[in-house]
């Protein structure tokens, strides 16, 4: 009996063993990812004003959808109003007093030619009369063989003849004098004026596109959320008017616990869903990493007495979610630690081959989102450092009624302010960004043609700007498309003319980068290539060019081809021997090459985001930011040089 009870007991232990492990074994394998959560949310615009303003009429009401340059309101400001009359009463009158100085003294300049040629023929007609008296004394004279004749110059009539000649000569030239400093005023007169005319032209068509912004239209395809004024109410500078958002969340901004941040880096995989129905997810991407911890909401926090700390995260995820705005979702990524890293190696469910895979990591920091100032939709194609001001200039593919608008971004990719470039014209696609050795700014369009076939004057623009610390002015522009048309036509057959002709030809002239060195001005193409290469011009004289002066064939230069293993350009630097280039896939992600002496090095090779824009940071260090499109925030991040 004894031996059949010991016998069950080890029977129930060893049940209870196995028990056990197979509990244990399953918690172990099933969690093969942590989870967190977060909170869909979507870009929201503010649209305000940056001066008094009276709402003279709104077109929408709340929660209406509206397509992308759909009037939204129209804006009144009566000191605009003033301030453009009281411009253009100024330069009427600078216009009519140009005239009425020039007419005054084209009137002098007449009576002192009148009183010139009165004199002149005066001293003529007295000269006349002594040369033929002198001509009939001397016949007479002649005829009496026995008067003897003296000589001509000692005869009276030939001296006050002499004497007249000499006064006609000195009377005329008092005249002559101040008719030519007459003349000379009439052609410096208009000098000072016409300076002061275009100054006026310049802010009044300013202060003209000011007003055409008080007509705002709608930046996005979105839906309207709250207005908090109605027509006729005053409103004051930055209040906002009302707010917009896209129709859909496009990005989950979610927390993860401090303890495990360093597990999170950017292009990673996860799965979002509803905390209400967990059983529907939706792929994500992880396209932005906050650089320092914070709290988490109090939505989000269990207790709300105990506050928790983690890393914030940016998820971009499908436009064709099924989330509402500002739904709490759970959020879920792959553990990549030991035997549960190696389970989770298989795709999950419904996710995308690869999805498993872990992006590869490099010493550089992570790519970090830019922060908006006031301007929601940033696309950064094109970034130039300038350590004067602590910050990168970021220029947008697209701004607000193609606004020539350029943000100052600091290196935590903050933006500390919109700079406008003053007497510029609109202009669109921007894509490049340089800076010569006299600290002025070069900024170049694309000059390609949009998706329409269309291309508009303002994508065709190379403007050079003029800095006094953060205040941008236009200093001078070219048709740069226009250039490279008639280079083609007179090039001949040298290669870069080909080159050129074809891209004309096609319609598939795009440039993304532009840089200044040693008085040259090198382009980066993306379109077209050769050979399946990339292609970067060198136009010798960027003066001359920037001067609205054709440069010859002799100029232009095919500087470089550069294989970029199938990637095509975005952005490019020269530095005398050195060349540092950003490039693109098709579908996502890119790199960052350094090319010296003809070898080619991938600097960094990114998955997820794609390099647009880079510019040197300091001596070992490049900036680098990222465009995501429209509804997802741009990055910025550094790169070793070597």
């Amino acid at each position: 009996m004894k031996r059949v009870r010991s016998g069950f007991r080890r029977l129930y232990l060893a049940w209870f063993v196995v028990l056990a492990v197979v509990i244990a074994l399953t918690a172990f394998l099933r969690q093969d990812a942590f989870q967190f959560f977060g909170i869909a949310e979507t870009r929201e615009i503010v649209i305000n004003s940056e001066s008094s303003v009276e709402l003279a009429a709104i077109s929408v009401t709340e929660g209406q959808v509206v397509n992308k340059d759909a009037p939204l309101v129209e804006l009144h400001s009566p000191e605009l109003t003033i301030q453009i009359s009281h411009l253009s009463h100024q330069l009427r009158e600078l216009v009519a007093k140009k005239g009425v100085d020039r007419t005054a003294l084209q009137s002098q300049i007449n009576q002192l030619k009148a009183q010139r040629s009165a004199r002149v023929a005066e001293i003529n007609f007295r000269l006349r009369e002594l040369e033929n008296q002198y001509r009939i004394n001397k016949a007479l004279t002649a005829e009496l063989k026995s008067v003897k004749t003296t000589r001509e110059a000692q005869s009276p009539l030939a001296l006050r003849i002499e004497s007249l000649r000499q006064e006609r000569q000195l009377a005329a030239s008092p005249f002559s004098i101040r008719i030519q400093l007459l003349e000379k005023q009439l052609n410096d007169a208009g000098a000072p004026i016409k300076i002061q005319v275009e100054r006026l032209k310049q802010e009044l068509a300013l202060l003209e596109a000011k007003r055409d912004r008080l007509k705002i239209t709608s930046p996005i395809d979105g839906v309207i959320g709250s207005i908090n004024y109605k027509a006729g109410a005053k409103i004051a500078p930055f209040s906002p008017i009302l707010t917009l958002h896209s129709r859909r969340p496009s990005l989950v901004k979610g927390y993860v616990h401090e303890n495990l941040h360093s597990r999170i880096s950017i292009g990673m995989k996860v799965k979002v869903a509803s905390v209400a129905t967990p059983e529907r997810p939706v792929d994500g991407e992880v396209v932005g990493v906050g650089a320092r911890i914070v709290a988490y909401p109090v939505r989000l926090q269990k207790r709300p007495d105990m506050p928790v700390w983690g890393r914030e995260l940016v998820i971009r995820i499908p436009p064709n979610n099924p989330f509402l705005l500002g739904e709490r979702t759970l959020i879920a990524i792959p553990d990549t630690r030991g035997l549960r890293g190696r389970l989770w190696a298989a795709p999950l469910p419904n996710a995308p081959p690869g999805a498993a895979k872990r992006p590869s990591t490099s010493t550089a920091a992570d790519p970090r989102p830019i922060v908006p100032l006031q301007t929601g939709a940033i696309e950064a194609s094109a970034a130039l450092y300038l350590p004067q001001l602590g910050g990168a200039l970021i220029a947008s593919d697209d701004t607000p009624n193609n606004r020539p608008l350029l943000m100052l971004v600091d290196r935590q990719g903050k933006v500390r302010a919109e700079l406008a470039i003053s007497g510029a014209k609109k202009i669109d696609d921007m894509e490049a960004l340089t800076v010569d050795n006299r600290g002025r700014i070069y900024l170049a369009s694309s000059q390609s043609f949009n998706k329409r076939g269309k291309q508009k004057k303002r994508r065709r623009r190379l403007w050079r700007l003029s800095r006094q610390g953060t205040h941008l002015a236009f200093e001078s522009g070219v048709d740069l498309y226009h250039q490279l048309e008639r280079l083609a036509a007179i090039g001949d057959k040298r290669p870069w003319a080909a080159f050129l002709r074809r891209g004309v030809a096609e319609r598939s002239i795009n440039i993304e980068g532009i840089s200044w060195s040693g008085g040259a001005l090198y382009l980066g193409f993306k379109r077209p290539q050769i050979a399946g290469k990339a292609v970067v011009l060198r136009l010798a004289d960027a003066d001359k060019l920037m001067s609205g002066a054709d440069l010859s064939a002799e100029q232009v230069q095919l500087a470089h081809q550069l294989d970029l293993q199938g990637e095509e350009l975005s952005d490019l630097l020269v530095e005398d021997q050195r060349l540092f280039v950003t490039s693109t896939r098709g579908g996502a992600g890119g790199s960052v090459w350094r090319i010296e002496s003809a070898t080619v090095k991938r600097l960094r090779r990114y998955d997820g985001p794609r390099p647009e824009g880079l510019s040197r940071l300091n001596d070992k260090t490049l900036l680098v930011v990222f465009d995501q499109g429209a509804e997802a925030p741009s990055l910025i991040s550094e790169v070793a040089a070597k």
